[in-house]
């Protein structure tokens, strides 16, 4: 796989994110990336933002037109989108024609889609493949760990899983902590937890709040459970109450 190609998908994931956050002038934003649009027609960049712009204020079928323009210009990202909004219409088959298109291009998040899609069907064979392709990279690493956990192999998915960790992945951190708790590897577990924790994951936060809190150690256990509720985590919400209600905290 090219690093060129790469660094395009990050950039896009990149603007994904920031796509994310309201622009202050919604409309001036797709004001803009229209006239970036009829002044530079391949830049695909502008369609996807001004796609996920229409989508926001309710407008899908000209976000639709704009994906699909992107697309036919050999943009992954716009394929891929393409791909979840039929997915999100319960249209496997459509889905489908979109992901493997955007694999096509090597695209890692559309691969990893394509094995989500063959899990969903019951067909662990197909979904381990389709990972597989996706190479190190961590979120496949990941799917992979998940994959195994499902049907019972806790010894690859504690392979994978350590392997997406040791990439960067706080998901593998605190799954791979989970499985080492379970079979009484505490030590490391709260080590993974506290790496998850640490980047910001909020279901690490609360499984490290959670393991301390076991320990005994209180104060620092109401702390990341308080820090992984104030994110949004319910579990931590629950976690927190019954420290506070059991007045342990």
């Amino acid at each position: 796989m090219s690093r060129s190609p790469w660094r395009r998908w990050l950039r896009h994931a990149r603007a994904a994110a920031v796509a994310d956050q309201p622009p202050a002038d919604p409309s001036e934003a797709e004001a803009w990336h229209r006239r970036a649009v009829a002044a530079d027609p391949g830049r695909t960049l502008s369609m996807v933002k001004l796609a996920d712009l229409l989508r926001k204020r309710g407008d899908t079928a000209e976000a639709e037109t704009w994906l699909q323009r992107a697309a036919d210009a050999g943009d992954p990202f716009a394929m891929s989108t393409l791909g979840d909004l039929h997915l999100s219409r319960g249209d496997q088959a459509g889905a489908e024609t979109w992901f493997r298109r955007a694999a096509g291009t090597g695209y890692v998040v559309a691969i990893c889609n394509l094995g989500d899609l063959y899990r969903t069907r019951d067909n662990p064979v197909e979904a381990e493949a389709w990972y597989r392709r996706a190479g190190d990279d961590e979120y496949a690493m990941s799917r992979l760990g998940s994959l195994f956990a499902h049907v019972g192999d806790t010894g690859q998915a504690e392979t994978w899983f350590r392997r997406a960790a040791e990439a960067g992945s706080t998901y593998a951190m605190d799954s791979l902590a989970d499985l080492l708790r379970d079979r009484g590897a505490i030590d490391e577990a709260e080590h993974w937890l506290r790496r998850g924790a640490e980047a910001g994951n909020d279901f690490a936060m609360c499984g490290l709040g959670e393991l301390l809190r076991d320990r005994g150690a209180l104060p620092e256990a109401e702390r990341w459970l308080r820090q992984a509720a104030n994110a949004g985590n319910v579990r931590a919400m629950s976690a927190l109450g019954d420290l506070l209600a059991d007045g342990q905290a």
